[in-house]
């Protein structure tokens, strides 16, 4: 399993007055882009405005080869399916949204943002967002503010900094940064992850419910078909002589075990307590810019070269 991700934590305890102070320096920061936080929207707007439903729901991604995690290295997996949606796919790079979860410890919070991964095309340096945001936050919050930044694709990309009222006490980017992390201050990047997909599948579980419920409706009705004709058709394999009929009759199995364990996923996650909340917003541009960017670039909805058409 492979994973790129930076991941911030909070020493308070998730309470229902947070989101707002995370709204409010995701809106301080943006600004130094030439961006504001326009408005808080819903799901629904944001799901509208994507180009699909399977938005990037889950952290770690699925890979046969490292060439093809490393070429295809924002591409996200939904939580409890195989499909996969990569970032350039959107309809909108103004719409975002950001995790926060209560880390169950009573003592820590948990915040992962979701940006369109043209606004780091377009500004190199949004890449240090996340810091920018735990660093904020220990001012705002008076708390330690942590930033853990994890890639499979290399140990020695793993970074760790430490903000203590908004000054950096200690930063770690060499091989087994993070592990240092969890013994110094008991941060395990793994569960970390977990608490973020937890509180994502959470939130969509309703939704998700009634997605594979209807698949699983689906594929009875197509199995129960098949096998009303099984015994009408002969399928002959060249290579041993053996009937692909019982191989096909497998196959439903495979798919229909697999349909049953993301519901009863889905089922957990809804009978599971809340442990967070999801903030979808969307973004504009406020006209000036503090970087070097160019208008064009900067108004990230729009292609710099209006004759490149972007691909579907």
């Amino acid at each position: 399993m492979a994973f790129d991700s930076t991941i911030i934590v909070v020493g308070k305890p998730y309470d229902n007055r947070l989101p707002a102070v995370i709204l409010d320096i995701t809106n301080r920061l943006l600004t130094q882009f030439g961006i504001r936080v326009e408005k808080q929207v819903d799901m629904k707007e944001y799901e509208n405005m994507t180009s699909s439903k399977e938005i990037n729901r889950y952290i770690r991604v699925r890979k046969r080869t490292l060439q093809q995690q490393k070429s295809e290295a924002t591409e996200l997996v939904k939580v409890g399916t195989s499909r996969v949606q990569a970032f350039e796919r959107f309809a909108s790079a103004k719409y975002a949204f950001v995790s926060v979860s209560d880390m169950e410890d009573s003592t820590h919070t948990v915040i992962w943002f979701s940006f369109h991964s043209r606004l780091s095309n377009a500004f190199p340096e949004f890449h240090d967002f996340s810091y920018l945001a735990a660093r904020d936050l220990s001012v705002d919050l008076a708390t330690e503010g942590y930033a853990l930044e994890v890639s499979s694709f290399s140990r020695n990309s793993d970074k760790f900094v430490l903000y203590v009222g908004g000054r950096e006490r200690h930063k770690l980017s060499t091989k087994g940064a993070l592990t240092e992390v969890k013994k110094l201050y008991g941060l395990d990047i793994n569960v970390l992850m977990l608490n973020v997909d937890k509180n994502m599948a959470i939130h969509y579980a309703p939704a998700d419910h009634r997605e594979v419920t209807e698949e699983v409706r689906t594929q009875e009705k197509r199995y129960t078909d098949w096998k009303q004709h099984r015994d009408e058709i002969k399928i002959e394999n060249k290579e041993d002589g053996s009937n692909l009929m019982d191989t096909f009759e497998k196959e439903n199995e495979i798919i229909m075990n697999t349909l049953k364990q993301r519901q009863a996923a889905v089922e957990t996650a809804l009978r599971t307590d809340p442990i967070g909340r999801i903030i979808y917003f969307k973004m504009a541009d406020v006209g000036v810019a503090k970087t070097y960017v160019s208008e064009n670039e900067r108004l990230f909805g729009r292609e710099v070269n209006k004759n490149v058409k972007t691909k579907a």
